[in-house]
């Protein structure tokens, strides 16, 4: 008999699993309490080991028709000087694309896959004995219960995994504009002034991906519409791309950074996953990319451990759950690094960034998660 899995929530680690548990003979279920799958979100990286995942599940051409290999990562200052430049090579590759591409990349392979999706089903309660529980009064009973569902998880706190989860200052807008003007090559660049930073990356041929991140008590630098004259003056180098974003129509993705850390990944044969799990400010670009890892590692801990379910949940939270611990520590870190710094010291901040970039123990902490064991 096959087994049957019930998985909460239809972003990229919900349908990333959907996708690993069904090409394993699986029969899958996935909830997704809006009325159509819709990634809300900007731009998009995947490192190396989310492109592993999908090279392991046949999508990676489809995704790479989506987006843009970057050769290159840099940092600036506030006059757009660069101060440190990574080039991506061997393990340390690095795609940016539209998030909603890679969503639809697996939303249609899920569904070749079999994979039933209940869009409009919001799901109120989960069991660790493998019932999920929807607002209009159905319930459902798996093999397998995973929780997908985000920073708010219901899965999480209805297993009573929760141990923090806490907003912190720094606020993130972003917008995709069109063109390549700002960023004609290809590669990454944050740039640096204060306790304010700002991203630049193309994410196809003919859009650029832009984040302005600001801590949520700067009234100019969380306005929308922009303020260009605030920005400006923080980013002189950066004046023309802040006239382009005030000119471009369409309305920012704005929130603060969330982080949450469970007790567990797992209770009975109900597990989460993604920012469920592990939720982390995206400084080190992996957040849809330990979702996809850890999609990937349980689907096929569950084919290979012979202890049953449970086994099988606390085996790939004792193999998998560093890699998101240590990825998450230097993702706060990182961005404390803007905001709490004291002004009178910022002339000390550059070298310790540089530092933290090159030091080789260091480099290895915060790309840890590049070399996730997606292949056990």
């Amino acid at each position: 008999m096959k087994r049957h899995a019930e998985i909460v929530g239809g972003g990229i680690g919900g349908l990333g699993l959907a996708n690993a548990l069904a090409q394993r003979g699986w029969d899958v279920q996935v909830h997704e309490r809006g009325t159509q799958i819709r990634e809300v979100g900007a731009g998009l990286y995947l490192r190396n080991n989310p492109l592993t995942v999908l090279e392991r599940l046949g999508l990676f051409d489809a995704v790479a028709e989506t987006g843009l290999r970057l050769e290159i990562e840099r940092r600036c200052d506030r006059w757009g000087r660069t101060r440190h430049e990574d080039r991506n090579v061997g393990e340390q590759r690095m795609w940016a694309l539209k998030r909603e591409s890679l969503i639809r990349v697996l939303e249609s392979a899920a569904r070749r896959s079999g994979v039933t999706i209940r869009t409009g089903s919001t799901v109120v309660h989960a069991g660790p004995e493998g019932t999920v529980r929807t607002e209009d009064g159905e319930t459902f009973k798996a093999d397998l219960v995973v929780g997908a569902d985000g920073y708010h998880s219901v899965v999480r706190d209805s297993l009573g995994l929760t141990k923090t989860y806490r907003r912190l200052s720094s606020v993130a807008t972003r917008y995709i504009i069109p063109g390549r003007e700002f960023e004609p090559l290809p590669r990454t660049t944050m740039h640096w002034s204060g306790d304010r930073r700002v991203g630049v990356t193309p994410t196809t041929p003919d859009s650029t991906y832009i984040f302005l991140i600001a801590p949520e008590d700067d009234a100019p630098g969380v306005a929308y519409p922009i303020d260009v004259a605030s920005w400006s003056a923080s980013f002189p180098a950066l004046a023309g791309l802040f006239q382009a974003i005030a000119a471009t129509p369409s309305e920012p993705l704005q929130h603060n950074y969330m982080v949450v850390e469970a007790k567990r990944w797992s209770s009975g044969v109900a597990a989460i996953l993604g920012d469920a799990a592990h939720g982390l400010p995206p400084l080190l670009g992996q957040g849809a990319g330990l979702a996809l890892s850890n999609a990937y590692a349980l689907a096929r801990v569950l084919d290979e451990e012979p202890g049953g379910v449970p086994a099988a949940l606390a085996r790939w939270e004792r193999d998998y759950r560093h890699y998101a611990d240590v990825t998450q520590k230097w993702s706060c870190r990182l961005d404390s690094l803007t905001w709490k710094w004291p002004k009178p010291l910022l002339f000390a901040r550059e070298p310790v960034l540089r530092a933290i970039q090159t030091a080789p123990w260091w480099e290895r902490e915060m790309h840890i998660a590049d070399s996730f064991p997606v292949a056990g």
